[in-house]
């Protein structure tokens, strides 16, 4: 759920500032086109990168051994949320700035 928040965001974001979206579900893609960093430590976008994967693991369970939430825990799944309401805070105020 989190990496929908993320994508839906941040292709927002690319339609705001080049008027396109490219079709992936790659974070890092996402975030690379829009070439924004929204202020926001490498950090927290190596973090939010790593959410491409719990698009997959959530969208497609058969690809791993064990149900998602077993495979993700519940810390991991909290701290991803945490890291998305980041992101899209950040997105928001990018958007909302205009420039």
């Amino acid at each position: 759920m989190e990496s929908a928040i993320y994508r839906k965001a941040l292709k927002a974001l690319a339609l705001s500032v080049k008027r396109d979206i490219p079709k992936t579900y790659n974070i890092r893609r996402l975030r690379e086109f829009t070439d924004e960093t929204l202020g926001l430590p490498k950090e927290i976008w190596e973090k939010a990168y790593e959410l491409t994967q719990y698009y997959y693991v959530s969208r497609y369970p058969n690809i791993v051994e064990g149900i998602p939430d077993e495979v993700i825990s519940m810390d991991t799944a909290n701290e991803a949320v945490d890291i998305a309401r980041e992101v899209v805070k950040a997105i928001e105020r990018r958007i909302k700035d205009g420039r």
